[in-house]
């Protein structure tokens, strides 16, 4: 393991420290420590278990002389650790406040990674999405995105932009952008339609399915969040054929990525049913 690998590894390691040993008592109180294996090393009641080793390690392979290089890096943290405890650090509310976060993004992430353990996606599912959009993923578009208020304005931009190119086009599109009154900005790179068409799910599906249908120097418009518009003009497009394998795997990502995002939706939603929700600040104002 290369020293970066293993200081990656301490860093969890300290992680898991803080947030194990915070506000616990000596000796493990609180748990059994039964499942955890035979202990390795103790430090003033601080124990490290050989199931530690997989949890700090996240399923990788520890030789010899990375454990002995990872059990002298976790002695060094648990001594940090009983020192900060003698000068009262566990003590200031603020970091009392970072542990508890802490604690609660740890369960949060296990308790997730539990209940999405099963999610699978079979050939099948990724060959039917890849036929129905292969085209879509051999295009590469460079847009101008224009964000208002008014969806007059918009069409305004529309009769500006539409149908123009080279010179007058680029005039034209310089002065959308230079408009204060509204947020108008070119995409830095060509952006790929199959990507685009099934992830920029800030846009309304029906909206996507009309920009992957224009031709250049042409622009649609529709709703986008908070009373806002949205105005999609195509500038330009290049045909790539991009790679069977590439598509399938992001295909494959893409699906698995919806599927645990409907499983947290609606565990959500059942807890919302269960326990009360209270904004006590108005959200708006903070920070500014």
């Amino acid at each position: 393991m290369s020293k970066k690998a293993i200081m990656a590894v301490v860093v969890v390691a300290t992680l898991a420290v803080i947030t194990t040993f915070a506000g616990c008592k000596k000796g493990g109180e609180g748990y059994d420590t039964k499942e955890l294996g035979t202990p390795i090393v103790k430090v003033d009641g601080l124990t490290l278990y050989e199931k530690d080793l997989e949890i700090y390690g996240q399923g990788m392979q520890w030789t010899p002389q990375q454990k002995r290089d990872f059990i002298k890096q976790w002695t060094k943290m648990a001594l940090l650790y009983l020192a900060a405890k003698e000068e009262g650090f566990d003590k200031n509310p603020l970091i009392r406040r970072k542990l508890e976060l802490n604690d609660q993004l740890t369960l949060v992430q296990e308790y997730e990674a539990q209940k999405m353990n099963n999610i699978t996606v079979s050939p099948t599912e990724v060959d039917s999405i890849y036929n129905l959009h292969k085209d879509l993923f051999d295009r590469n578009a460079t847009f101008l995105i224009v964000y208002a208020q008014d969806s007059s304005k918009l069409e305004q931009i529309d009769r500006m932009l539409r149908n123009k190119k080279g010179s007058r086009l680029f005039m034209a599109i310089e002065q959308v952008k230079s408009d204060s009154t509204v947020t108008a900005f070119e995409t830095q790179n060509p952006v790929n339609l199959g990507i685009f068409y099934l992830t920029y799910s800030d846009i309304p599906e029906s909206l996507r399915a009309k920009v992957v249908k224009l031709r250049p120097g042409h622009g649609v418009m529709g709703k986008y969040q908070d009373g806002s518009y949205i105005y999609l003009f195509l500038i330009s497009e290049n045909r790539t054929p991009a790679g069977e394998q590439q598509v399938k795997s992001f295909i494959q990502q893409y699906l698995v990525d919806h599927r645990r995002k409907a499983v947290e939706d609606s565990l959500i939603s059942e807890m919302q049913k269960k326990y009360k929700v209270e904004y006590l600040a108005d959200t708006t104002k903070i920070n500014k």
